[in-house]
């Protein structure tokens, strides 16, 4: 797992860097490695009207990620890159969207 603590705090392996240096690889530094913490804000707003009969109408908008966070994926649809002798060990190549906006109308009868 990249040596990710309860923190999430990321630091390399010895051994990973062990291994690399028998295979005559340069270490992997911990900047390298990546956590996959996940923290996303979304809003919703929404308006209703009312019409004549009965009917009415609703307004609405939501945006997902609201701050553009980056959140990188591991286990729901990313892979974490474990392979000790690749050169990008410890970093997910997968990112979820950054910022998604939805508007909507929604008819009641």
């Amino acid at each position: 797992m990249g040596g990710r603590d309860q923190r999430g705090d990321c630091a390399p392996p010895q051994l990973v860097n062990d291994w690399r240096a028998a295979r005559r690889l340069a270490p992997i530094p911990a900047s390298q490695l990546q956590a996959s913490d996940f923290n996303r804000v979304d809003i919703r707003v929404s308006r209703a009207f009312s019409l004549s009969s009965g009917t009415s109408v609703e307004l609405l908008a939501q945006v997902f990620n609201l701050f553009g966070r980056d959140n990188l994926i591991g286990g729901t649809g990313g892979t974490f890159i474990d392979n000790s002798l690749s050169n990008s060990y410890g970093k997910y190549p997968v990112a979820a969207p950054r910022q998604e906006m939805e508007l909507g109308i929604r008819f009641k009868f």
